[in-house]
């Protein structure tokens, strides 16, 4: 399940929670949403040196708390590892 995570440390996080317990979550393509000045928001990687298809693990008190991401925030993750090119705009797609 993809979940928006807010950390002690104030990032927001947009993430695949592929386990969880009382202790960690188990992260997969985490990335951290960082504000621009003209109000979008860019999605650069969180953990860019780990190995690639394996979890990152992170512990729960750093997470102060997590929920459902809004329609935009989660089509705009999504189409990170899309391999379909989308015009802007036109609401059609191309392949």
């Amino acid at each position: 399940m993809i979940q928006l995570i807010r950390l002690t440390t104030n990032e927001m996080i947009i993430t695949e929670v592929v386990d969880e317990s009382e202790e960690y979550l188990s992260l997969k393509e985490p990335f951290a949403l960082v504000p621009t000045n003209d109000g979008k928001l860019n999605f650069i990687p969180w953990s860019p040196l780990s190995e690639e298809n394996t979890p990152v693990k992170m512990y729960t008190k750093h997470v102060v708390y997590y929920a459902t991401p809004n329609e935009d925030v989660l089509a705009n993750y999504k189409d990170i590892f899309s391999n379909i090119i989308k015009p802007q705009g036109s609401g059609k797609i191309i392949t």
